[in-house]
């Protein structure tokens, strides 16, 4: 999945995925600059947890997601 955030007039990307050659769940934050952010965890639980600390932290700093893209190996759908 990806999700587009805005705030102000700035846009950054959350992306998540799940790789199948290494079954580690990925989290990729893209942003504004370009730079990506890769964190890779074993299990659903650690990912899940990230994730919502995450949906904290960026909802704290007053971003907005209006929607979510579905990904299939890396191709919008």
């Amino acid at each position: 999945m990806l999700w587009i955030y805005e705030r102000n007039n700035q846009k950054m990307q959350v992306e998540t995925r799940f790789d199948a050659v290494n079954k580690e769940y990925v989290l990729i934050i893209r942003s504004l600059d370009g730079t990506e952010q890769i964190e890779r965890f074993p299990d659903a639980p650690s990912f899940q947890s990230r994730i919502s600390s995450l949906e904290r932290q960026l909802e704290a700093e007053h971003w907005e997601t209006h929607s979510a893209v579905a990904l299939h190996d890396g191709w919008t759908l």
